[in-house]
């Protein structure tokens, strides 16, 4: 017997179904040889007919389809949500990253496509061009485009949760409606099984993970003085039972990603060995990833002390 398919892949692929239909139904676009290849007048005579986008003369149709498939839709959520609050690597990882639900939506999606090739060819019929594989910001918008409003594409603008935590970025180059939602190797890695570290990490950098770890509220902890080990032993009393890991401070924006994304996926407290001041671009990646439990740890005084920094509004 074949095994049931995760929340988030269900969910994924009920949102894609409903979008081809639209597409195939709502606005009568039939699959085609070399689409994205060029421009035909049919396709120039339907971009026309249905301007401005799905509010336009076939509107109607696009409301039946959506009805139609609306218990599906709901029902897929509905299970999602149910079990992002229990244990799974998905829901683990977006429980870390602290996504809010539409966030963990436009996560499962981008995920579910970058691991099936059959998705792939879904995606570029939906998009009607066989150089878009990947679902580009325009696509997510209009995925995600409820009454009540939906985060979509906002989830990987530059302060999203997808962004915040490494999870996934935009790709691609061109006008902003042609970027689309890349996850990152690492998180399809790990949700595959695979507990490599994440490549792009700082030389140096060790880890020490701990099974079902707690997710920490995030905060700043100063630890000074004594050796090194000691300094470890400190903040393992401040938070028993958590994995952790240490690096010395990153010296690119793609090693700092790597920190804030493999600290987000396994839950570990994030140790940064410093051996002078952290630098301005250092505290404001820190800040922005407040998600996070993070250690700044120096020789010198032996004291240590637990501080708070503000993000979203809130003190962790």
């Amino acid at each position: 017997m074949a095994a049931l398919a995760e929340p988030w892949a269900t969910l994924a692929d009920t949102l894609l179904q409903r979008e081809a239909l639209i597409c195939r139904l709502g606005e009568g676009r039939p699959p085609r040889d070399f689409a994205g290849l060029f421009v035909g007048d049919e396709e120039v005579d339907r971009v026309l007919a249905s301007l401005p986008g799905l509010d336009g003369p076939v509107a109607e149709r696009v409301a039946t389809v959506r009805q139609t498939l609306a218990p599906q839709v709901r029902k897929a959520r509905r299970e999602f949500a149910a079990r992002l609050r229990l244990r799974s690597p998905f829901a683990d990882v977006a429980r870390a990253a602290q996504l809010g639900p539409g966030e963990a939506e436009v996560l499962a999606l981008l995920v579910a496509v970058e691991m099936s090739p059959a998705r792939q060819r879904l995606v570029c019929y939906v998009q009607d061009s066989v150089q878009l594989p990947r679902l580009t910001l325009a696509t997510l918008a209009r995925i995600f485009a409820e009454p009540d409003g939906h985060v979509a594409e906002r989830a990987l603008a530059p302060g999203g949760g997808l962004r915040r935590a490494g999870l996934a970025r935009p790709g691609g180059e061109g006008p902003w409606a042609n970027l689309y939602g890349e996850p990152a190797a690492r998180l399809i890695w790990h949700l595959r099984g695979d507990p490599s570290p994440d490549e792009a990490l700082p030389p140096g950098t060790t880890i020490a993970a701990v099974a079902d770890s707690a997710a920490g509220a995030g905060g700043l902890l100063l630890v000074h003085g004594g050796d090194r080990d000691s300094r470890l032993r400190a903040v393992s009393e401040h938070r028993p039972g958590a994995g952790m890991l240490v690096s010395r401070p990153p010296e690119t924006s793609a090693a700092w990603e790597a920190v804030v994304r493999e600290a987000t996926i396994g839950n570990l407290v994030a140790v940064l060995e410093l051996a002078a001041p952290l630098s301005a671009a250092g505290r404001d990646i820190v800040a922005r990833a407040g998600h996070l439990d993070w250690v700044l740890s120096s020789a010198g005084s032996s004291r240590w002390r637990r501080c708070r920094t503000c993000r979203g509004g809130r003190s962790g």
